[in-house]
């Protein structure tokens, strides 16, 4: 086999569809209960609207799509993810093929593929598979626009953009990477000022204009909860958590590639001056930069610069590629599958005599392991005890004051209260 087809774009689709499949195969074991955000997100695939109360709409009618199809299991309703990561690690493929080779493409959807955080991201529901999509899509569509006289990749790239912002806010962060790469690409800067790139800005916004509307007729709960989330009151200085948010990186992005992310941070003056670099660098940097700051004014959750890895993953990749270092780049997708394999099957490491799971207490001498899934387990056995209770009180009315204890009973109490 030669070099050139053993990263062809085929070889690469069928790694990343063995991967999903095997994802897909565990959902359907069902073997943890839905997080307290997606029993949320499910009930608002039941009662469909342009926004809610933290997110925009589009996690809900993911949901509304595999659970109309596959009926409401916790895998039906996790399904997406798997989908929309592998729908990204392709087009991850076809974004570092017009930048550098097929050899950064093969290696860049391969690695993201298996990248921990999107591992973990393929066995929950949440806003980043399809934030992660759409940026992917959107960054191929834009760079496609910067090279072709046409309207229609401009067109494109608002299309995916619009819907990126429907999917997360983070989006927004998009358009200001694009705007800075073409400021400062002599090549495409002319690109500022043309009518393609407003009538794509203006597309983009169209499709988010209901979201909009939709805030501002709920006196913008979403953009609320949003600012409350970042926590941003005062100037305090955290920079434990800051550094909690770095350190946790290395987990979410894999030890080898964000050690390489940093070195290469390091060498910016020198990489910039390769476009398909700057514009990478564009792409990373505002954003990450951003989640950095608000680390350290108040908090920032590790899965929050989860785009940045969408062209930092070819950023690494092509500096490895070029620096002959490929044995990184196999050493990083080995530990990632190992670890990935590890974490789907230590929910079942209490089932070895002598080890057994503890909420709080554990004794690791006595066999007794903090159970990392507590938050996953026993809202099942919590929605039958409740439901027995409301069958004895039919006319009982549940009342609670915890949004996570009131998303969990609106799923596994049955009938449905």
């Amino acid at each position: 086999m030669t070099k050139s087809k053993m990263f062809s774009f085929n070889h690469a689709f069928i790694i990343i569809s063995a991967i999903t499949l095997a994802r897909i195969f565990y959902l359907s074991l069902d073997q943890l209960n839905l997080f307290f955000d997606e029993a949320q997100y499910w009930y608002w695939s039941k009662n469909l609207d342009w926004g809610f109360y933290s997110k925009p709409p589009m996690v809900a009618w993911l949901i509304k799509i595999t659970t109309a199809l596959f009926g409401d299991s916790e895998g039906a309703i996790r399904l997406s993810s798997p989908i929309l990561h592998m729908i990204t690690s392709v087009t991850i493929y076809h974004i570092a093929g017009e930048l550098y080779d097929k050899r950064v493409a093969f290696y860049s959807a391969i690695s993201f593929a298996t990248l921990p955080a999107v591992s973990l991201s393929s066995t929950l529901i949440s806003t980043d598979p399809a934030l992660l999509m759409f940026w992917a899509l959107s960054m191929y569509f834009f760079i496609k626009a910067t090279k072709d006289k046409s309207y229609k990749y401009w067109i494109l790239a608002g299309i995916t953009a619009g819907f990126g912002m429907m999917s997360k806010y983070n989006m927004l962060i998009f358009l200001l990477s694009a705007m800075l790469y073409l400021f400062f690409s002599t090549k495409h800067k002319k690109h500022l000022t043309s009518k393609q790139f407003w009538l794509s800005i203006s597309i983009a916004l169209i499709i988010f204009l209901p979201n909009i509307i939709w805030n501002f007729q709920n006196d913008f709960a979403s953009f609320l909860h949003t600012k409350d989330n970042a926590s941003l009151g005062g100037f305090t200085l955290h920079f434990d958590r800051m550094l909690e948010f770095i350190a946790a990186q290395f987990g979410v992005f894999g030890p080898i590639f964000f050690a390489t992310l940093l070195s290469i941070a390091l060498k910016y003056k020198s990489l910039k001056r390769a476009d398909a670099n700057r514009l990478l660098i564009s792409f990373t940097l505002p954003l990450f930069s951003l989640i950095v700051l608000i680390s350290l004014l108040s908090r920032a959750h590790a899965n929050w610069a989860a785009p940045i890895y969408v062209p930092a993953t070819i950023l690494v990749v092509s500096w490895l590629v070029k620096k002959k270092k490929e044995r990184l780049i196999h050493a990083s997708i080995v530990l990632h599958i190992v670890a990935a394999i590890i974490l789907a099957n230590l929910v079942y490491i209490d089932k070895i005599p002598g080890i057994s799971f503890k909420a709080r207490g554990a004794n690791i001498l006595k066999g007794e392991i903090k159970d990392p899934f507590k938050r996953l387990r026993g809202w099942d056995e919590l929605g039958a005890g409740v439901a027995l209770a409301l069958s004895a009180y039919p006319d009982a009315k549940l009342l609670t004051d915890s949004r996570k204890i009131h998303s969990e009973l609106l799923y596994y109490v049955t009938p449905y209260p």
